[in-house]
């Protein structure tokens, strides 16, 4: 990737949070998500199907969704310039879910669990996209907008529809939270608040921290499956249709008929849940 010397990391996060507010970016790796890249060039050009970005994408193919986004906007402003998205999105989310997987096979027990050490690098994988990438092409990217920009004051949270980045830890955590200190302060047999001892701060601070992280990676898991359900369901369809069509070739309707039990097949022990399917959707979002 080309280097353009501009303006430092300080400037660029000065800029975009003056351009992108009331959102508030505190490190270039956020720009890995695509979403901020995609509203850079809307306040350009104005045209960008904002409707369509994950504002607030946290897996990465909702990642990639936004980079075809910006590449199509790319190719029909002529904007000769690669967006190199395999250098720019988030590569460390297989590492989560193994890190998460080891802490429970090596520390099944809660007790022995050394989470202090394991939570702080797994918060750090979390969002850890490419920063030396994204800050020459944001370098880019404000280039081009300083050669290109109308000069015209963009509204970035009417674009995405009144969604605006999000920073904040989960709301379930919250109120897990809220919940543990109401308890800890609440007098107990009509005799005054207690102060919790260090050894009990630091055990909830501990539950509250694996309660937040387990919620983070349920909530990543449920969309990929969807996700991937959604794509096979499709298949699913297509092959239904084509083969019950009169006249089909026999060899293919042999390998159609393959890719159906292939489908329908299951492992032991597992039941299709009685009158449980899925409403299809009419949806008009591109995927991978």
């Amino acid at each position: 990737m080309s280097v353009y010397t501009g303006e430092s990391r300080g400037e660029l996060l000065a800029w975009l949070n003056e351009l992108l507010a009331p959102n508030v970016i505190t490190k270039v790796e956020e720009c890995g998500k695509g979403v901020i890249y995609c509203q850079v060039l809307d306040s350009i050009y104005g045209d960008l199907p904002m409707q369509r970005v994950k504002v607030n994408a946290k897996m990465e193919y909702e990642y990639l969704e936004n980079f075809k986004i910006l590449q199509k906007a790319f190719a029909k402003h002529r904007i000769d310039k690669p967006v190199l998205v395999e250098r720019l999105v988030k590569q460390q989310s297989s590492s989560l879910q193994e890190l998460c997987y080891t802490e429970r096979v090596l520390f099944p027990d809660p007790t022995s669990t050394p989470t202090c050490a394991i939570a702080p690098a797994m918060s750090t994988l979390t969002d850890r996209c490419k920063m030396q990438d994204n800050l020459e092409f944001l370098q880019w990217m404000k280039k081009f907008w300083d050669s290109n920009s109308r000069g015209e004051e963009y509204n970035a949270l009417e674009r995405t529809g009144g969604i605006a980045h999000s920073t904040s830890a989960p709301s379930g955590s919250r109120n897990v939270s809220s919940g543990v200190r109401a308890a800890a302060t609440r007098p107990i047999g009509g005799a005054g608040p207690r102060a919790p001892s260090a050894a009990s701060a630091a055990q909830v601070q501990l539950l509250n921290g694996q309660i937040q992280e387990m919620q983070a990676t349920c909530e990543g898991l449920e969309k990929e499956r969807d996700f991937y359900f959604a794509k096979l369901r499709s298949i699913e369809l297509i092959v239904g249709d084509r083969i019950n069509l009169d006249g089909i070739d026999p060899a293919e309707r042999d390998t159609l008929a393959k890719i159906q039990e292939v489908l329908y097949q299951t492992e032991d022990g597992f039941e299709v849940p009685d009158g449980e399917e899925l409403p299809l959707e009419d949806e008009d979002e591109e995927t991978f």
